[in-house]
C-alpha cells in the first residue's frame, strides 16, 4: 500500500483501531480539548462555523453538538446550518469571508 505521509489510525486492509494514533488523532477532535481550552476560546474574537444540512459524512450532527458545548460553557460563537452538502462550501465564503475580516479588524 502507497504511503502518502498520513498515520490513519485504522490499518488499511480491516479498519483495526490503532489505540496509540487514535488517542493522538482524537486530542485534535473539539469535543475533546473544549474543556481544557475554554478560557482560551472565551478571548477568540470570532468562532465561526457552518454546516450544510445534507453533508456527506454527517458533520452536522458533530457540528451541533459543538455548538451546544459552547454555549454551555459560556463561549460565545455563531453556528449556521445552510441547505447543501459539504462540497458547498464556496457560496458560503460570502458569509464566512466578511465575518472573519471584520473580526481581524
Amino acid at each position: 500500500m502507497r504511503d502518502y505521509g498520513l498515520s490513519l489510525p485504522v490499518t488499511p486492509g480491516t479498519c483495526t483501531l490503532i489505540e496509540a494514533r487514535w488517542n493522538r488523532w482524537i486530542a485534535f477532535d473539539p469535543l475533546v480539548f473544549l474543556p481544557q481550552k475554554t478560557q482560551h476560546l472565551r478571548r477568540a474574537r470570532l468562532i465561526y462555523f457552518d454546516c450544510g444540512t445534507h453533508d456527506e459524512y454527517n458533520i452536522l450532527y458533530g457540528s451541533r453538538r459543538l455548538s451546544q458545548e459552547l454555549s454551555d460553557a459560556g463561549i460565545d460563537h455563531q453556528f449556521e446550518t445552510f441547505d447543501g452538502g459539504h462540497g458547498a462550501i464556496g457560496r458560503r465564503c460570502e458569509v464566512s469571508i466578511p465575518r472573519m475580516a471584520k473580526a481581524l479588524l
